[in-house]
């Protein structure tokens, strides 16, 4: 990913199973716009730098959840 290249984290989404309802906070940062969280079978973290304008991805599954956009 090269750390010179990615400049600003521009998205967060997390995708997340098993709950009914979510947390006040994690309500709060998804009403304002903060994080994205939507319900999923497998509870991912994606974090998109620059707007995703490499058009790259960096896939840390299945030893972490995590897709780093970039």
């Amino acid at each position: 990913m090269g750390g010179r290249n990615v400049r600003k984290l521009t998205g967060v989404k997390m995708t997340v199973n098993g709950f009914s309802q979510l947390s006040t906070t994690a309500s709060l940062l998804s009403k304002n716009g903060i994080v994205t969280i939507e319900k999923g079978k497998v509870a991912t973290l994606e974090l998109t730098f620059d707007g995703e304008r490499r058009g790259k991805t960096l896939d840390a599954r299945p030893t972490l959840p995590i897709l780093l956009k970039y």
